[in-house]
C-alpha cells in the first residue's frame, strides 16, 4: 500500500508539472479538429487531471521493472527512466499531422519533456533507495545483436506505418507531405529500436515470451496507448483511427522484437 501511494504521488506530481507547462503555451486556434465534448461542457480540466494522474501513475509503476538493474546513483536512475519514456512521447509529438502547427511541434515536446523530467526526479526521490547496488548491470551483448534489434524494430515499424497509410488511410499528412512523413517514420522506428534495446538490457527475466510482453506490451505498448488517448480529451478524435494506429504500431514493434529474441535464443520461446 505504501508503494502504491508513492506511485500515485508521482502521478499527481507529474500531472501538476504538465499543467504548469501547459499554462506557458499560448492557445492556438485550428479548424481541422473540433473541440471535444469535455471542452464544450467545461469538464476538460477535471477529466484531464484524472486521466493524467492515471496515466503517469501507470508509467511510473513500469519503472519497477527496470529499477533494480539500472546503474548510477538514485537521481541518475530515475532520470534515465524518465528520459527513455519522454523520448517515446516526444517523437510521437513530432509526427506530421494536419492539425499540428509548426510552433506546437516545439512547445508540446518541451512541455512533455519537462513533465517527464519531474517524473524522473519524483521517482528518484520516492521510489529509489539512497544507497543501492544494482542487482545486475547492463547485459553484455554482441554489437550485432544491438544492430539487429534496432533494424528489426525500425523495419517492422516502417512496414506497419505504410500499411496504415495505404490500407487503413489513418489520419495523417502522408498524402500531403509524403517525404516529411516517411522521414518521421524512419527516425521514429530507429528511436524506438534504440529505446527497446536499452530496456531489454535492463530486464532480468530470461524467458523471451515474458520479456516480449514487458518490452512490447508494457514499456512501449501501454505507454503509447496511454499517450494516444490524451487526444480525445481535447478534440473530437476518431476513436477507431486511434485504436488502429495504436494496435498496429504496437504490433509492429512487438514483431520486430520477436524476430530478434526468437533468433537470439529460440529455446526461451518454448
Amino acid at each position: 500500500m505504501k508503494q502504491i501511494l508513492k506511485l500515485l504521488a508521482v502521478g499527481a506530481i507529474t500531472t501538476c508539472s504538465r499543467f504548469i507547462a501547459q499554462m506557458l503555451i499560448p492557445a492556438c486556434n485550428q479548424d481541422i479538429l473540433s473541440p471535444s465534448k469535455f471542452c464544450d461542457n467545461g469538464t476538460m480540466p477535471m477529466i484531464l487531471s484524472i486521466y493524467g494522474i492515471f496515466t503517469y501513475t501507470i508509467i511510473a509503476s513500469l519503472y519497477l521493472i527496470v529499477r533494480d538493474q539500472l546503474s548510477g546513483n538514485r537521481w541518475v536512475r530515475g532520470m534515465k527512466y524518465g528520459a527513455a519514456c519522454s523520448t517515446i512521447w516526444i517523437i510521437y509529438l513530432l509526427e506530421p499531422l494536419p492539425h499540428v502547427k509548426p510552433l506546437e511541434r516545439i512547445q508540446y515536446p518541451l512541455a512533455n519533456g519537462f513533465a517527464f523530467l519531474v517524473m524522473g526526479i519524483a521517482l528518484s526521490l520516492l521510489l529509489t533507495e539512497r544507497s543501492f547496488k544494482p542487482k545486475r548491470t547492463v547485459q553484455l551483448r554482441p554489437t550485432s545483436f544491438h544492430i539487429k534489434m534496432i533494424i528489426s524494430v525500425a523495419g517492422c515499424f516502417f512496414v506497419g506505418r505504410l500499411i496504415q497509410y495505404l490500407l487503413f488511410d489513418i489520419y495523417s499528412s502522408f498524402f500531403y507531405e509524403p517525404v516529411q512523413t516517411l522521414l518521421w517514420v524512419v527516425v521514429t522506428g530507429i528511436c524506438i529500436g534504440l529505446i527497446m534495446r536499452w530496456f531489454e538490457a535492463h530486464i532480468t527475466d530470461k524467458c523471451a515470451k515474458r520479456k516480449l510482453l514487458l518490452l512490447g506490451g508494457a514499456l512501449f505498448g501501454l505507454n503509447l496507448l496511454l499517450f494516444n488517448f490524451f487526444l480525445p480529451i481535447f478534440f473530437q478524435a476518431d476513436l477507431v483511427d486511434l485504436l488502429v494506429r495504436s494496435i498496429l504500431d504496437i504490433g509492429a514493434v512487438r514483431l520486430g522484437l520477436l524476430l530478434v529474441l526468437k533468433s537470439d535464443q529460440p529455446a526461451r520461446l518454448t
